[in-house]
């Protein structure tokens, strides 16, 4: 048998790794004030006394006198000079350091004192360095994310507020980085230039109407005085974020837009192509029109429709999107709308009156929601009642995210007289009114669906329990993956 060697507490002391520590000092007390012993000594022997008879009382004693024996502060402030120099020192001497906290609130306070709100110039200046970035390289050098980036930081300027998102998202692939020095003259009359680096002035004779600067300046002077030239050239100049030209066809008439400029230090420009974009604005309209065109074929409402009808009413339509869940329209009301669907679906519900049995066995009249069809792509409702003021027969909720064309009365009037004729004569004819018995026919039916799927999940649970199968528990607890039952079969 081997020997088994006890260790005993002591040596597995020894055994331990010596741990040096290190002292630390404590903080020196600057305010520290002398102490009267003798004073203490009296106070000791006074509560100590009392202490025989209550202690509560040498308690009290002690906290009424505590405050005498300490000794007064020997200086005297005799000079006042002396007394706001040691005030002084006191308010300059650093405070003495803490130790790092680790609460994340006192960072937190940190970061919200020194945060700066920046101004409205220094944020611009930020857009337009992201604008520089990421338009240096030339158009047919650029990846598609820089084109997204250039994309993303051009929404933020003003002067593109006004241009459709998915126009912008086309031009800044033409949008060109020019280069100017100093003293030039840069028209405007081919496109868009906006101000990325520099400063520039217009070329033109200076216009109070031009800038609101110079108005507000207008209106405040008298009527004999007269704003010098460096004055106008100071208000007139043009800084990163400006621009001048404009995207499209310039009108010789139209004056309200800086037609040239001179360039006042060397310049960087960012340039969009009026030609490009009316080469894009026309080529997303003939989309949107060829998808208009497109829906109103295959719309079941103008199915025997000629053409040159289906191209009048297409392009009247309205894009509309809806997300899930939305009421389109309440049973009872009047349609102010026709919709026809290009993507998603909706639900037409109907309510009914039906008899319901309680608990106690008393029969009652209730409101049930039966779901009488569903609508598709290609599908349209409210024709019907916007063209003969009909309340509607159901209710129109969207089931999923929608992408509708919509059609209202006004643009109806706007039509010529055929195709209002024709558009009319449809929707009168559209569909029947679905009958009360159907309705009920319907809701028995999906009563008959509920009640068989209750009863059929309360026999499988019985079935299940009297073999002592209890899902969710033992072997039971997992489904068999396809793997597994694979192996079943193998094995049989």
């Amino acid at each position: 048998m081997e020997n088994i060697s006890t260790i005993t507490p002591m040596q597995s002391a020894k055994n331990e790794r010596k741990v040096d520590f290190v002292p630390r000092k404590l903080p020196p007390i600057d305010d520290r004030r002398g102490i009267n012993y003798e004073k203490l000594l009296l106070l000791s022997k006074e509560v100590e006394e009392r202490e025989k008879v209550s202690r509560e009382d040498a308690h009290q004693t002690f906290m009424n006198n505590y405050h005498s024996i300490f000794q007064q502060d020997p200086k005297s402030y005799t000079n006042v000079h002396e007394r706001l120099a040691e005030k002084q020192q006191r308010i300059s001497k650093p405070p003495p350091k803490k130790d790092e906290s680790h609460n994340i609130a006192d960072h937190l306070l940190k970061l919200r004192k020194n945060r700066s709100s920046p101004s409205k110039d220094a944020r611009m200046e930020e857009l337009m360095k992201k604008v520089r970035r990421s338009s240096k390289k030339l158009p047919h050098e650029r990846s598609s994310k820089e084109n997204y980036q250039l994309f993303k930081s051009l929404l933020s300027v003003n002067c593109l507020s006004h241009v459709p998102k998915k126009v912008l998202e086309k031009l800044v692939s033409s949008a060109h980085l020019e280069k100017w020095d100093p003293h030039f003259t840069v028209f405007g009359d081919s496109g868009l230039y906006l101000i990325v680096k520099g400063s520039c002035i217009p070329n033109e004779p200076y216009r109070l109407n031009q800038s609101p600067m110079l108005s507000r300046m207008e209106s405040s002077l008298s009527p004999d005085y007269t704003i010098d030239s460096s004055t106008l050239r100071k208000a007139s100049m043009l800084h990163p974020g400006d621009h001048f030209g404009q995207l499209e066809t310039i009108n010789d008439e139209d004056n309200s837009s800086i037609k040239s400029v001179v360039t006042l230090e060397e310049c960087e420009l960012l340039r969009f192509s009026s030609t490009f974009f009316d080469r894009v604005t026309k080529q997303i309209k003939d989309e949107e029109y060829g998808n208009k065109l497109h829906l109103a074929q295959n719309c079941k409402l103008f199915h025997e429709w000629p053409n040159h009808a289906l191209k009048k009413i297409s392009e009247v339509f309205q894009w509309v999107e809806v997300p899930a869940g939305e009421v389109l329209g309440l049973e009872g009301t009047v349609a102010q709308r026709v919709c026809v669907i290009k993507e998603g679906s909706c639900l037409l519900r109907k309510v009914l009156s039906v008899l319901s049995t309680n608990h106690d066995g008393k029969k009652v009249k209730k409101s049930k929601e039966v779901i009488t069809g569903i609508l598709e792509p290609g599908d349209s409702f409210g024709e019907k009642s916007l063209t003969t003021n009909e309340p509607l027969e159901y209710s129109i909720i969207s089931e999923t995210y929608l992408v509708m064309a919509t059609v209202s009365i006004d643009d109806i009037e706007g039509l010529d007289d055929v195709t209002k004729a024709l558009f009319q004569q449809t929707c009168k004819t559209k569909g029947s009114k679905m009958s009360e018995g159907t309705v009920k026919t319907k809701y028995i039916e999906k009563q008959a669906e509920l009640e068989w799927k209750l009863k059929k999940d309360k026999i499988l649970r019985e079935a299940l329990y009297y073999n002592g199968i209890m899902p969710g528990y033992s072997k039971w607890s997992q489904n068999p993956t396809m793997q597994d039952v694979q192996h079943f079969q193998d094995i049989k």
